[in-house]
Formats: structure tokens, C-alpha cells, sequence
């Protein structure tokens, strides 16, 4: 009998409740192990509430203020996206359970059993290898994204290129940069006058072709969203470069209509000076001369008022707010006359790609 009660399992620690840490640990998880001395447990609970809070500032940019600007512009596109969506927002599904096993933990401690400092170092060394974990992945699941958009982008710029070239089989010439009035006051810009060749008919049937396009009838338009004329990395975009350029442009509505990544370059020797046209055998080395590019700062897709001006784009890509340039790594899409698109880096001499006389000894 003795042998069998000294064999026998101990009965049960009670573990009161405890206020005090119970209530640390609801309003932060990691304050009440905290107060109680239990590094460890105090770490890994502070780790997990930073990702939590960091997940839901994401979660928050992503839905309440991505979506709402322009939702084509946050949806997955790519293998890349679908990765990176749970390593962002994986944490905050468990983020009720973890409050709450969190509070019961702080308050059913047994102050009895002490930590151990191995038990400490040895918690200490996984979070800090996990937290490298977190930081190392997010620029390669940035880089995949960026590659991904990018060639979406350059499919945009491909289509862009297309549709030029089937408005020149119809009108015999290239779009002008924009149309004027009896006054040469610029009235629509060159991607009003290709929807037609990208599927857009309906649209372009919609407006006024004899007004301006900011008149009170055609306004309704701007903030149309056109997937073509969008480049995706641009909703990454620091978009306080578009209340830098309000200062000098005095619209109101920019930043809301600023919906436009691809521009013409406009200069007496580029394709584009103005309201005149070109034809195709007007330009002397159609795979070195540059029809349409991305550039820096987006703008309304109707606004013909804006487009790259030669002496901005001669600096280079990425050179200018003003100028060519995108969101993408170190360069951006650019269509040419032949309908090829060649992605230039922002290093490269673009000048003798800008001129419509450009010769052959031109090299890409």
C-alpha cells in the first residue's frame, strides 16, 4: 500500500487567477509575462504582436486604401502575389486566439517553476533567426512581383504600339499628339483617338470630340479607368510627386485622375510635334525611334496638355518627375516605331532614340 501511494502521480499545482497580469497581457500580450519575469515567453509574445500590428497596417493600406483607389491595381497577377499575401496577413488569423491564450497564460502562471536562462537564449535565437526569415523574404517576393508587373507592363506597352499602328492602316498617318480647335487650343490627347483599336469603342463614341476634354460635358470622363494605359508597379507609386507637380499645374482634380503611366515625347524632332501627324515612312530607322513610354508621374488619361516635352526626355529614364521613368527596377518599358518594346535602362543614352531622323547606324 505504501509502494502504491508513493508510485501514485502528484495531485495538481492550483493555479489562481491573476488579475494584475491577466490584464497586462489584454492590453498587450507580452506585458504580463513581462511583469512576471518570463522573458522568454515576454519575447516570443512581443514578437508576434509586432507582426500582428505590422500585418494589420498592411491589411489596412491594402483594402481600406489600395482597393478603394483603384482595385485592378491590388489584385494577385502573378505566382508572386498569391506568396506574398499570406506571409502578410497569415498572422492576423491567429491574432484573436493569441490574445486570448495570451491573457489565460499571464494570469494561470505557477510563480513556482523558475525560468532557466538556456530556456531564454535558446527563445532569443529563434526569434531573432525568424525575424531575419521575415525581412530576407519580402525582397525576394518583391523582386518576383516587380518582374511579374513588368512584363505585364511591357504587354501594355506592346498593345499601345499596336493600336498606333492599326490607326495609321486606317487614317494613313500615326495619331497625332493631340487634336486641336479652330484656335490650336489642344482639345483630346492621342489615347482619346486609339480607343477604337483597343477595344474601347464604346467609350470613344461617349465624348465630345468637338469640345475640350475638361469641359463640363467631358469631365465625367477622367476618372474612367482604362487597364491599358495603367501600369501595375505604379500603385506603389509615391504619390505625393502628384501634389508636387498641383503646385504647377493648378488642378484640383490630379491626384483623383491621375490614371495614366504611358506618355508620347512631344519636340519638332521627335513622331509627335503637336497636331500634325507622321507616316510611317516619314521615320528613317523605325526599330531605334521611340513611340510611346512610361513615365514618372501619372496624369488623366484625357488630358492632352502634359505630354513628355523632348528637352525633359533627352535626360534620361528615371532622370526627371516630368520625364520617362517608372516604378519598375532601374528602368522602363519603351514601344518603338516598328512596334517592338525594349526595356532601357536608366543609364543608357536615350537621345538618338528620340528623334524620327535617326539613322540606322543608331545601335539599341
Amino acid at each position: 500500500m505504501n509502494n502504491l501511494e508513493q508510485n501514485s502521480p502528484p495531485e495538481a499545482v492550483r493555479r489562481p487567477f491573476r488579475v494584475v497580469p491577466a490584464g497586462l497581457s489584454l492590453i498587450c500580450p507580452g506585458l504580463g509575462q513581462l511583469a512576471q519575469k518570463r522573458y522568454d515567453r515576454a519575447l516570443w509574445h512581443l514578437f508576434l504582436v509586432q507582426l500582428i500590428i505590422v500585418d494589420a497596417f498592411l491589411l489596412f493600406g491594402y483594402f481600406f486604401v489600395g482597393m478603394k483607389l483603384d482595385p485592378q491595381m491590388f489584385l494577385p497577377t502573378s505566382p508572386a502575389d498569391f506568396l506574398l499575401l499570406p506571409l502578410i496577413f497569415g498572422p492576423l488569423f491567429f491574432a484573436v486566439p493569441f490574445v486570448l491564450l495570451s491573457v489565460l497564460d499571464a494570469a494561470m502562471w505557477n510563480p513556482e517553476k523558475p525560468m532557466r536562462f538556456k530556456k531564454l537564449s535558446r527563445s532569443l535565437t529563434i526569434i531573432v533567426l525568424l525575424t531575419a526569415f521575415h525581412i530576407s523574404v519580402a525582397p525576394i517576393v518583391t523582386t518576383a512581383q516587380d518582374a511579374a508587373r513588368r512584363m505585364q507592363c511591357s504587354g501594355h506597352t506592346k498593345q499601345l504600339t499596336l493600336a498606333f499602328h492599326t490607326y495609321h492602316d486606317m487614317h494613313d498617318s500615326f495619331p497625332p499628339a493631340y487634336t486641336v480647335d479652330e484656335n490650336g487650343k489642344p482639345l483630346h490627347s492621342w489615347r482619346v483617338l486609339i480607343l477604337p483599336y483597343i477595344e474601347q469603342k464604346e467609350l470613344y463614341d461617349k465624348i465630345r470630340l468637338d469640345e475640350p476634354w475638361d469641359s463640363e460635358y467631358n469631365r465625367q470622363f477622367h476618372d474612367v479607368q482604362i487597364g491599358l494605359y495603367q501600369c501595375l508597379s505604379s500603385s506603389r507609386r509615391n504619390r505625393s510627386a502628384l501634389r508636387v507637380c498641383n503646385i504647377f499645374l493648378k488642378n484640383p482634380d490630379l491626384f483623383r485622375t491621375a490614371n495614366c503611366d504611358y506618355s508620347v515625347i512631344v519636340g519638332e524632332e521627335t513622331l509627335f510635334s503637336g497636331s500634325e501627324t507622321v507616316k510611317f515612312e516619314d521615320i528613317a530607322d523605325k526599330s531605334n525611334t521611340i513611340l510611346v513610354v512610361e513615365r514618372m508621374v501619372p496624369i488623366c488619361w484625357m488630358d492632352p496638355n502634359n505630354e513628355i516635352r523632348f528637352d525633359i526626355a533627352r535626360m534620361g529614364v528615371n532622370k526627371h518627375p516630368f520625364g520617362i521613368g517608372s516604378e519598375h527596377r532601374d528602368g522602363a518599358n519603351v514601344g518603338f516605331a516598328d512596334g517592338n518594346v525594349r526595356y532601357i535602362s536608366k543609364g543608357e543614352d536615350i537621345q538618338p532614340l528620340l528623334m524620327k531622323s535617326a539613322g540606322d547606324d543608331v545601335m539599341p
